[in-house]
């Protein structure tokens, strides 16, 4: 079964496609490419597809195959200017890496 990606940008849904040929500079499409095991999510260059704006909060669900869902790790980095916030973030992020996702969603 072919995995599926879900991509959400503050809260607004995107598109998967398979090129950003016909994408316009305003059309929020991504591409998903899984190779080795490993999936790799692109986004528009502006002109071709839409980028993602600066402090967005990116959503991404990934699932493969007709069984239960457990734990994905996901291994994204953007470069992004750093916000007041930001300790508390990276704080939050090394206690989710410490526990199992499951626990962390019932605390």
């Amino acid at each position: 079964m072919k995995p599926t990606v879900t991509i959400k940008v503050n809260s607004r849904s995107w598109t998967q496609v398979k090129n950003f040929s016909k994408s316009s500079p305003t059309d929020r499409h991504f591409l998903a490419k899984t190779t080795g095991g490993k999936t790799t999510v692109s986004f528009g260059d502006g002109v071709h597809g839409a980028t993602i704006p600066a402090g967005s909060n990116v959503e991404a669900s990934y699932r493969t195959g007709a069984g239960r869902a457990s734990e994905v790790k996901l291994g994204y980095r953007a470069a992004s200017d750093p916000t007041l916030d930001q300790a508390l973030w990276v704080a939050i992020r090394n206690r989710t890496h410490a526990i199992s996702f499951d626990r962390y969603r019932r605390f």
